[in-house]
């Protein structure tokens, strides 16, 4: 399996969260609790507040609607709102569990296009947070989805529990016709958001090598990447065109228990801080160190997954232990058995899928909130198209949901929604639905969805 560490290069945030943008149709209303509707709206000030007069009357700007059950309605300007993109299409996401609205969108700041995002709790904003990519390429409407997990540290009186929310972030960034796809994981613990920014992954890493040669995705299609929270509410599914390849590809990023991460640190700080040196001496003596260690700190795991990892860590040191020494002296061997330990950890455990195929499974390593630990993804490449299907214009979408099963293109022309499925061997024929004043594109869209699903 090969293992990527990614290096997490950040500076000081005061917000809660951070979003980038993507795709050409996002999600721009979103229902909260009690039954209030959010609705993010973009364009001239005097149109969106005909008697306001903080700013100039053709400035665009992005307010938020916010609908009560009554009926009563009244909008506001969104923090950082002041200077959006002409063609900004925001993205607007309510969460339950925290109950928070998320809205991310496209600003600008003098000629740099930048991302925004703000968080609202039905009453206060947080603090309006900028994040960018390259300042002068474009970026357009984001993706976002959540997972959520409870956990359990060792510690005092059973261990301390605790709740990790992940906020994943899809967009891409187009310049001047090259385009890439762009994914960022931002880890908030108990609520709190990290001290850094998150690191942000360009996903064409991870795509395999073109195969045979077939239509080229057109540029609304490219534009177009997808992200849902899978079924197991532990991962998430992403749908994109690749612009190198010319491929459709899907991946699968699962979010590792945040013990197996623990455990996997103690590792590490054990190996580069056990008072001998890991790298000289007797090979098995340090692997039955290692063993007997990883049985100790591992209480939160099952006396079988403590075993297993233990005798399992135990093989890995007598065969690698040289060669790892080799390349990266005792740190680099430190590093090598955590991300090995978390490889072989998350088959233990069941908490993740594995692809069948190992050589297109990757492991992203990042630093957590709380200094001296780390957040482990896992991204596996699901599925790949040679080449996704002849589309004719108009906007395209990929629809995605579920366990990802199903694969759907659609493209949007006139008074028609035309759609390809592709059944895991081939693009079966185009089908098409006829939108009228009573089935409308969003109940369409909703429809290719559940197939998908």
């Amino acid at each position: 399996m090969k293992v990527r560490h990614a290096t997490l290069i950040a500076a000081l945030v005061l917000a809660l969260v951070v979003g980038v943008a993507a795709g050409s149709s996002a999600n721009q209303a979103a229902l909260g609790d009690d039954g209030v509707l959010y609705t993010a709206r973009v364009g001239a000030y005097s149109s969106l507040f005909p008697k306001g007069s903080a700013f100039s009357a053709d400035a665009n700007v992005l307010a938020l609607e916010i609908q009560r059950p009554d009926g009563q309605r009244r909008r506001i300007i969104v923090p950082g709102g002041e200077r959006v993109a002409p063609d900004a299409v925001p993205f607007v996401l309510w969460e339950n569990a925290s109950g928070r609205l998320y809205l991310v969108w496209e600003g600008l700041s003098h000629i740099h296009s930048a991302v925004r995002l703000v968080s609202f709790d039905g009453a206060d904003w947080s603090e309006p947070l900028q994040i960018s990519g390259h300042p002068f390429t474009k970026k357009s409407s984001p993706r976002l989805s959540v997972t959520r997990e409870t956990y359990l540290r060792s510690g005092a009186e059973g261990g301390t529990p605790g709740e990790r929310t992940v906020l994943h972030i899809l967009w891409y960034e187009d310049d001047y016709g090259d385009v890439d796809v762009l994914y960022a994981p931002l880890v908030l613990d108990n609520g709190a958001p990290p001290a850094v920014l998150p690191p942000i992954f360009n996903l064409g890493l991870f795509t395999p090598d073109g195969g045979e040669v077939g239509t080229a995705p057109t540029a609304s299609l490219l534009r177009s990447p997808q992200v849902v929270t899978a079924d197991d509410q532990q991962s998430i599914l992403i749908a994109m065109a690749h612009d190198a390849t010319e491929q459709m590809v899907m991946l699968r990023v699962d979010v590792l228990p945040v013990e197996l991460s623990a455990v996997a640190d103690e590792l590490a700080r054990f190996l580069a801080e056990d008072g001998n040196d890991p790298c000289a001496g007797d090979v098995s003596a340090l692997a039955e160190r290692a063993r007997a260690h990883l049985v100790v700190i591992g209480t939160r795991f099952s006396s079988y997954a403590r075993s297993y990892l233990g005798e399992a860590l135990r093989e890995w040191l007598l065969l690698a232990r040289d060669g790892a020494c080799a390349n990266g002296g005792a740190i680099g061997l430190a590093e090598r058995a955590r991300a090995h330990l978390v490889v072989i950890g998350r088959s233990a455990l069941r908490e993740v899928i594995v692809a069948q195929n190992a050589a297109n499974n990757f492991l992203l390593t990042f630093d957590a909130a709380e200094i001296g630990q780390r957040n482990d993804l896992s991204v596996s490449v699901e599925r790949v198209v040679s080449a996704p299907p002849a589309i004719g214009g108009g906007t395209a979408r990929i629809h995605v949901a579920g366990a990802g099963r199903n694969l759907l293109v659609s493209w949007h022309v006139n008074r028609k929604l035309y759609y390809q499925e592709h059944d895991g061997t081939r693009w079966l024929p185009a089908q098409s639905l006829a939108l009228t004043d009573s089935f409308s594109v969003e109940e369409a869209y909703a429809l290719l969805e559940a197939k998908a699903r």
